[in-house]
């Protein structure tokens, strides 16, 4: 008997399954890399979340790089049009300000994550991508469809701002937002529950009245107070300890802390993965020896700038001074400190918008009692800046940190070559008149 051929199913069906697929590849993709960054889920971690076939993902996505872009379009590009809306709106009704520059880009995420789910697993997602410079190169221009229009909107409302300097204070303004909204859980570790990070309107509130004052500060050029530059020490090791934690700060600084396995670290080490369990026994247990080896250096120097603040006014060049003591320490070893300073930086970056229990148990264990005296002593030399102000605008902050100290080339590409990423100088005197900006603004706010 002659074999009969199966029906064919109708084209209309097999496409609103092809539809359904790719929809539950983009969920899945989202929300793991929500939680383990872009370099930590496979293609099978993503098929067998999506509960669809693995081949799925080359024939709807032409591989895991598409995928990857789609997830972020899908949101990203819908966002910068309710952006561009929004500032298209406020010119409408006179001369744009600041004030209507930065609400226009900043209240529709918020105003999203209030109310569904899934656009805080995308705000998680965008916040990563903020501060990876490998992944910011291969697709971070999907977040910056309405970036000129902004920076041309900031200078238009600031006059006096160079190409540069506009492009700075959006990449800033990016990299504030992306703290604000990458629900690590860290200020409300570190503040003991003064600020929740689901406080959504009013992490909203305080973020546009810290940036137009912040954009302000950059265009004043005033003098701050920095330290004088100090001597970093280069020490060099050839023990396996040191070799180990070398090259997991390149690893780290690369892939994100989720993107690497022991494995991967041993084998770049050129040992055996047993020797590195010898020394590490984890890989949070790398990642942890990797910030006490260099941390108490910067600690040091940390408390010793606090010592000398306290001595000051209460004022703009005290608070400058506190700030300095936070943002300048690293700035200074990114600058002069060679390549393991700067591979230990951006991985600390990379990690700022990441999460897990290995990111707020390192800082709780290298960092927090320090933090805590810079967030108290920057409330105490800004007048009208209470503590629950202080600890949300460091959550600010360190979008700074991120953005500046990750060694990625967004502010480059905004800027059309106007700024570089690579010069640190200029980016740590942009980012110190910025914040202490931000936070006197903040300072005269209502209380949030």
């Amino acid at each position: 008997m002659a074999a009969t051929m199966p029906e064919r199913e109708p084209q209309a069906a097999r496409g609103g399954r092809s539809g359904a697929a790719r929809e539950r590849l983009l969920d899945a993709a989202m929300r793991l890399v929500a939680e383990s960054g872009f370099d930590g889920p496979s293609v099978r971690d993503i098929a067998a979340a999506a509960d669809t076939r693995l081949a799925s993902i080359s024939e709807l996505f032409g591989g895991r790089d598409g995928l990857i872009l789609a997830m972020v379009e899908r949101r990203s590009l819908a966002l910068a049009e309710e952006r561009l809306a929004r500032l298209g709106a406020a010119r409408a009704q006179g001369p744009v300000t600041l004030e209507g520059v930065a609400a226009a880009f900043i209240e529709p995420l918020f105003d999203h994550m209030a109310e569904d789910e899934d656009w805080r697993v995308y705000a998680r997602v965008s916040a990563q991508l903020v501060s990876s410079a490998r992944w910011d190169g291969r697709i971070g221009p999907v977040l910056e469809t309405e970036a000129a229009a902004f920076i041309d909107a900031i200078s238009a409302a600031q006059p006096g701002l160079d190409r540069a300097e506009a492009a700075w204070c959006f990449t800033f303004l990016m990299g504030a937002l992306a703290t604000a909204t990458s629900g690590t859980g860290w200020i409300a570790q570190l503040s003991e529950g003064v600020v929740e990070e689901s406080e959504f309107a009013t992490l909203k509130a305080a973020l546009i009245a810290y940036i137009p004052a912040a954009i302000r500060s950059v265009a004043a050029r005033i003098d701050m107070v920095r330290a004088e530059s100090r001597p970093i020490p280069k020490p060099r090791s050839t023990k396996t300890r040191d070799r180990i934690l070398d090259v997991a700060e390149r690893l780290f600084a690369t892939h994100g802390f989720h993107g690497i396995s022991m494995r991967k670290i041993a084998d770049a080490a050129d040992i055996s993965v047993g020797l590195c369990h010898y020394h590490f026994k984890t890989k949070e247990g790398v990642f942890l020896a990797m910030c006490l080896r260099r941390h108490p250096e910067i600690n040091e120097e940390r408390w010793q700038m606090l010592e000398e603040a306290k001595a000051m006014e209460p004022g703009r060049e005290r608070l400058a001074a506190v700030v300095d003591a936070y943002l300048g320490t690293p700035a200074r070893r990114l600058e002069k400190g060679g390549r393991g300073w700067r591979d230990h930086l951006r991985a600390m970056a990379t990690a700022i918008t990441s999460h897990g229990d290995y990111w707020l148990e390192t800082l709780r264990v290298v960092s927090d009692d320090i933090v805590h005296a810079i967030v108290e002593e920057s409330a105490k030399a800004g007048p009208g800046l209470s503590l629950r102000k202080a600890y949300i605008a460091h959550l600010f902050v360190n979008g700074l940190v991120a953005t500046g100290y990750s060694g990625g080339g967004r502010v480059d590409r905004l800027s059309g070559g106007a700024a570089r990423s690579s010069d640190y100088q200029t980016m740590y005197v942009i980012a110190l008149r910025f914040h202490v900006g931000g936070l006197l603004g903040m300072a005269g706010a209502r209380e949030v």
